[in-house]
């Protein structure tokens, strides 16, 4: 018998599903965009290019990690109760900040999960052998627990002599936590983490696909710390690889000691939390002991965790709100300058009032959509009168920025989109004149390897376009 029925057109309605479903996703990006720039980049594009799009926003779109959140909402009554307890035992410790002229610091305690605390010793390490140097130093005087949380983890000489060092550690009885992206850290080999684990370490993956939940490859754990015994933390722009330790790449981390600490270890506490199963107890990392305070002038800290869980954009405040309180100097060292249009206005105004704003960035990054579009957003800080330098020497990879003569942040977070809305970063801001003054040596001796910017004027007519146009797609890189 023939079959009169029409054929439907598969190619056709596959097109018409890609239409339907870009455009459910663009209501999406309407509800849950967090930037007008980046939600208008994507609805355009899901709602005209649904085909090249959806695939993109499926794996890179979202800008909330709602699984951190959830697990953050389940186990919040267990961490702000540990919270609560650091928070009462670092009472006679915590800065006080209520004056009006202290109006910045304000902001920064409300960002941050726990506020300046005063008596702190800060070490200010510069360059890989300096780091890795005081870290194992660290390790090997460890006693109880070791927080090791990295968001790149290499098997070569220095992951090996890492490894090593845990294993020995975890045979002497002490209990030790072990964390690294599982992007950043993806050719580590199975190898490395079985051994860890077998040694009796928990060794886990800190990965964005967790029981169903939708695939998030955008999100990254940027963070790297070291904790141990509760009572030494470190934390800055290396990871754990030989190249950290060439001479040609430039980067820096600080050690804390001190009721800071406790700040540092509950942030590793919250992360873990998110790889645990919830019926799973959280460690017992004894937070409530607090640090013996350094006697006599100490500094005073604060640790700002900030991620794409956090209900405002805590990053992006805490970087406008450090540029705003500029009065005389504002120094920024970035690997990656792509900021968005709020920060970009700050540093523009602040230029503008005549504070003596310097950027430094490197002669070349290792992103090629980033090297693209940096010179378009070196031209519109310029015009202001921010000072743009690239730093020749080699590879610039430190993340830090100074104050006047009194604030100093260390950390892991870049002048970029991808910093201050989709990654896990933490950092810490000094407030202390000494170590102002440290921060401002190793930074003079920087900027002499450095040249002004000049490349607007280098650059061919395609070199400014293809600029311009990368420029567009900031909210997005």
């Amino acid at each position: 018998m023939r079959n009169d029925l029409p054929i439907p057109d598969s190619p056709g309605v596959a097109l018409i599903c890609c239409y339907v479903l870009g455009f459910i996703a663009a209501l999406e990006v309407i509800y849950k965009g967090r930037t007008a720039q980046g939600t208008i980049a994507w609805v355009v594009s899901l709602l005209l290019m649904p085909v090249l799009a959806l695939p993109c926003y499926l794996l890179f779109g979202s800008r909330r990690f709602q699984g951190y959140v959830k697990a953050r909402r389940l186990g919040n009554n267990r961490i702000d109760l540990e919270a609560s307890k650091i928070l009462e035992s670092t009472k006679n410790n915590q800065s006080d900040y209520s004056s009006n002229e202290l109006y910045p610091y304000k902001a920064f305690n409300k960002l941050a999960r726990l506020p300046f605390t005063k008596g702190n010793n800060i070490n200010l390490l510069i360059n890989g052998d300096e780091t890795f140097k005081n870290i194992f130093k660290a390790i090997k005087r460890a006693k109880n627990t070791i927080l090791v949380q990295f968001y790149i983890v290499r098997d070569d000489e220095l992951g090996k002599k890492l490894k090593d060092l845990l294993i020995l550690k975890a045979g002497q009885g002490l209990k030790i936590y072990f964390m690294c992206d599982y992007l950043g850290s993806i050719g580590l080999s199975r190898k490395y983490m079985k051994d860890l684990r077998t040694a009796g370490i928990n060794a886990r993956y800190f990965k964005t696909k967790k029981h169903g939940t939708r695939l998030q490859i955008n999100f990254r754990n940027h963070r790297k710390t070291v904790i141990c015994d509760g009572t030494i933390a470190f934390l800055g722009g290396h990871n754990v690889g030989d190249e950290y330790l060439c001479e040609t790449w430039r980067d820096t981390h600080i050690s804390i000691e001190g009721p800071g600490v406790k700040a540092v270890q509950l942030s590793f506490l919250e992360d873990w939390n998110w790889l645990s199963p919830k019926e799973e107890a959280l460690p017992d990392l004894s937070l409530r002991e607090l640090p013996e305070a350094s006697k006599g002038q100490g500094s005073n800290l604060l640790v700002l965790s900030s991620g794409p869980a956090d209900q405002l954009e805590t990053c992006s405040l805490f970087f406008i709100n450090a540029i705003n309180s500029a009065k005389e100097r504002l120094w920024i060292i970035s690997p990656y300058f792509v900021p968005d249009s709020a920060a970009m206005a700050a540093l523009q105004s602040a230029a503008l009032r005549g504070i003596d704003v310097k950027v430094m960035i490197p002669q070349k990054s290792d992103n090629w959509l980033v090297n693209l579009s940096m010179p378009e957003y070196c031209r519109r800080a310029s015009y202001a009168g921010v000072k743009m330098f690239r730093y020749e020497a080699g590879m610039l990879h430190q993340k830090v920025f100074l104050v006047d003569d009194q604030l100093a942040c260390v950390g892991t977070a870049n002048l970029d989109n991808r910093s201050f809305r989709i990654n896990f970063e933490i950092s810490a801001l000094v407030d202390c004149p000494h170590f102002a003054k440290q921060v401002e040596l190793m930074l003079e001796t920087d900027f002499k390897k450095c040249v002004r910017d000049s490349s607007e004027e280098e650059r061919s007519l395609i070199q400014r376009t293809l600029s311009r146009i990368a420029y567009l797609f900031g909210p997005l890189q």
